[in-house]
């Protein structure tokens, strides 16, 4: 198996040239970007419950929540998902829908406080979440006669390299296309390519296939302790351990439509397998003024998250005398670090007696004030687009729960705001959470929530560089229903 150690001129390639390789602040906002749903109550609230505790979702959110508790509980969390993408490209339209079995959360939390009521006393809790999902599908076939081609994308990354030099200057790309005669060596001047057949002199639309499919998540095993004072103030920790992949796998054929072409199609493939961890600590406090009033402050504290790139090219070709090529190109593979730059949430509830409660929270987070570091290679450049292209962006979250005996039912909404600065007609400057739910308590101390929700989100991608390949836009919608079994003791 040929294997390859990436140079510094290769990152710049994949990086800059290729809107499918390379670390850039597409990543960034990906890892560190959680939509983080917890259980069903909370998830029912579109998680507006940093001020709240009582939960075991609170420790990834507030740790000090969970010093609201005087019982001992366990709770388990599982659901399903069904993922739906609406692609619009070229004045045509394209849907995808899947569903899945997830698995949201497994918890614990022991109570030190006593059976008679003293007003201080100690919390702790253990156990997992999954904070993000990565999934996602799209295919689309269309008849493309605006002058683009992949072809062309090769061309112009090979011009200026040396035929010698592109299996070490574009080893994942045009080197592959050389190889399996796509492009042509122009006969004057050893360092320029055409592309085979001749589109530069008559390009009579190519048919375009391009399918993407995403898969992974991120979860989080987490120890957390609190304190209650006087019942007044609540004190929290939370250790996290952030684990996780990312998988990616593209497949992009051309076909020619002019059959007086001996080319017939090609197809580009590109997989990607990443594997991410990472340690966090965050901090909490509420504030209890009164019995009706909780205030609520958090900060997660800005972190690394250690990535390991794994990807490879494949090029096949195909040409109407019944000849064909294929092409793998090396392993590439990477490691480094994502600084992610943590996270303030301010939070205020209101609780009325036995009748319901009002949950607000908001978040801020830098996005620019995140970094690419690796002590391999020179990141600045990536760094300086990502501290320019994105923002500090606001997430606000507002939910309520109303009581009836045994029995309740919640709402709740969040926008969570788009963390790059510059934002097209086309996509919106935030995200949408809706979110309902109900909940019932037996004499016997087990409950079961219930929750769903339904989240919105916007992407662009392209097949190739995006200056001269069609953008797709892309409306992705995930719908959430979340079970919760938890008992209390």
């Amino acid at each position: 198996m040929k294997r390859i150690f990436i140079t510094l001129g290769m990152i710049i390639f994949i990086g800059g040239l290729n809107p499918h390789f390379g670390q850039n602040e597409t990543d960034v906002v990906r890892y560190i970007s959680t939509d983080f749903s917890g259980t069903a109550r909370v998830a029912s609230m579109a998680g507006a419950f940093g001020a709240l505790g009582g939960d075991l979702s609170t420790p990834l959110i507030n740790p000090a929540g969970s010093g609201i508790y005087r019982k001992s509980e366990i709770e388990i969390t599982p659901g399903v998902a069904f993922y739906n993408s609406d692609v619009d490209v070229l004045d045509q339209n394209f849907k995808s829908n899947e569903g899945r079995f997830i698995f949201s959360n497994l918890g614990y939390n022991y109570s030190g406080a006593p059976k008679s009521v003293k007003p201080n006393y100690f919390n702790f809790s253990l156990g997992y979440f999954r904070i993000k999902d990565f999934k996602f599908n799209s295919l689309t076939d269309y008849n493309n006669n605006n002058g683009s081609s992949m072809l062309f994308d090769f061309t112009s990354q090979a011009q200026g390299v040396a035929v010698d030099d592109l299996p070490v200057e574009s080893p994942f790309y045009s080197n592959l296309a050389w190889q399996t005669y796509l492009i042509d060596e122009d006969s004057i001047e050893s360092t320029t390519y055409l592309t085979q057949p001749r589109y530069e002199e008559y390009f009579p639309g190519v048919y375009q296939t391009y399918e993407v499919i995403e898969n992974g998540s991120l979860g989080e095993i987490y120890l957390n302790g609190s304190m209650a004072i006087q019942q007044k103030v609540y004190l929290g920790l939370t250790l996290g351990f952030t684990m996780g992949n990312y998988d990616r796998k593209t497949t992009y054929k051309e076909n020619t439509i002019d059959d007086s072409l001996l080319l017939d199609y090609h197809t580009f493939s590109y997989e990607q397998n990443t594997s991410i961890g990472g340690v966090n600590i965050k901090l909490g406090i509420i504030y209890k003024p009164e019995d009706w009033l909780r205030l609520g402050l958090a900060y997660h504290i800005p972190n690394q998250l250690h990535i390991t790139d794994n990807w490879t090219t494949v090029l096949r070709s195909q040409f109407k005398d019944g000849t064909s090529y294929s092409e793998k190109s090396p392993d590439g593979d990477i490691e480094y670090a994502v600084r992610n730059p943590g996270k303030l949430i301010l939070s205020a509830a209101l609780i009325s007696g036995f009748k319901g409660l009002l949950s607000i929270d908001v978040e801020w987070i830098n996005y620019g004030k995140a970094e690419i570091l690796s002590d391999q290679f020179n990141f600045n450049p990536e760094n300086e687009i990502i501290s320019e292209s994105l923002r500090n962006a606001v997430n606000f979250k507002i939910g309520g729960e109303m009581w009836f005996g045994r029995y309740s039912v919640r709402a709740g909404y969040a926008f969570r705001q788009n963390a790059y600065k510059s934002i097209t007609s086309d996509i919106p400057d935030y995200f949408n959470t809706f979110a309902l739910g109900a909940g019932v308590l037996t004499d016997m101390n087990l409950y079961v929530n219930l929750s769903g929700n339904y989240k919105n989100g916007y992407r662009s991608q392209s097949a190739y560089s995006p200056s001269i390949a069609p953008i797709e836009q892309v409306n992705q919608s995930i719908v959430e229903i979340l079970v919760s079994v938890g008992y209390r003791f």
